[in-house]
């Protein structure tokens, strides 16, 4: 017969392990999403059928128990980009098109990402967790973040014609309207 304390031991070391068996599955189960959102890597998207400036994608994200994507790979941010192209685009009103910033389709399927520069230029961080942005897929041609005429602090998904910039990131005025996306775990934020 095992002593009391070597049996209460070896119950206290099941217990522990089992802990760490149902963690390592959750950590790489696909994350259980409400219907109309996807998931990738445990975490749910979402591109609402909508466009806003950055603010009002922000708040409309929170809204719907989600924040602004905070892309943190090249696998995300081809996801991401993915995602986009799949997204039915949303139809703008004519108040949503003098705020488009542009008179042209070609940066229509843009879409507002959680990165920003407000509070100190050239520092962005990611609007949700306030970090800085260890991955990043910036336009290099023409060269980018570059604050053009010092109003530029929000950052967007480029998700256009043009092959060569498609999922790159670009510095914009936060007033443009755009398509965004919203993340979240699989039970909210």
């Amino acid at each position: 017969m095992l002593p009391e304390i070597t049996v209460a031991f070896l119950l206290l070391n099941m217990i522990g392990a089992n802990v760490e068996i149902t963690r390592a599955v959750e950590r790489h189960s696909p994350a259980r999403c409400p219907p109309g959102w996807r998931s990738f890597n445990g975490h749910c998207y979402v591109v609402p059928n909508m466009m806003g400036d950055w603010q009002a994608a922000k708040t409309h994200c929170r809204a719907i128990h989600g924040y602004l994507v905070e892309i943190t790979s090249s696998s995300e941010n081809t996801f991401v980009a993915n995602l986009l192209t799949l997204a039915t685009s949303p139809r703008m009103s004519t108040v949503e098109t003098r705020r488009h910033c542009e008179h042209s389709e070609y940066f229509a399927r843009n879409a507002w990402i959680g990165l920003t520069d407000r509070e100190s230029e050239s520092h962005f961080k990611w609007s949700r967790s306030g970090q800085a942005a260890g991955y990043t897929n910036w336009m290099n041609s023409p060269r980018q973040p570059d604050n053009a005429n010092s109003i530029e602090h929000c950052v967007e998904l480029y998700n256009g014609a043009d092959r060569r910039w498609r999922s790159a990131w670009n510095d914009k005025q936060c007033q443009c309207f755009r398509a965004f996306v919203c993340e979240k775990g699989p039970t909210g934020y």
